[in-house]
């Protein structure tokens, strides 16, 4: 499974500075690929989880964690 993750913003105020995985007892995530506005995390899938943060710099310094939520909506839809 591949989780992509993108900024949206109008101007360049904000970056993604880091990706961790806090809480991966089973080393089922890893960083595929990062750049200042998006990261790419691939998930084994193997068991249920929920362990990653995305670390976003807002012009002047200022750090913000997020969690993403991932939806899973197998309709598509």
């Amino acid at each position: 499974m591949t989780i992509n993750i993108e900024l949206k913003t109008p101007e360049p105020d904000y970056t993604i500075e880091s990706v961790a995985f806090p809480t991966d007892p089973r080393n089922q995530l890893f960083l595929a690929d990062q750049t200042s506005n998006s990261a790419t995390i691939s998930n084994l899938n193997q068991e249920v989880q929920e362990a990653y943060c995305v670390v976003v710099v807002k012009r002047g310094n200022e750090r913000i964690a997020c969690d993403p939520m991932i939806g899973n909506d197998p309709k598509g839809g």
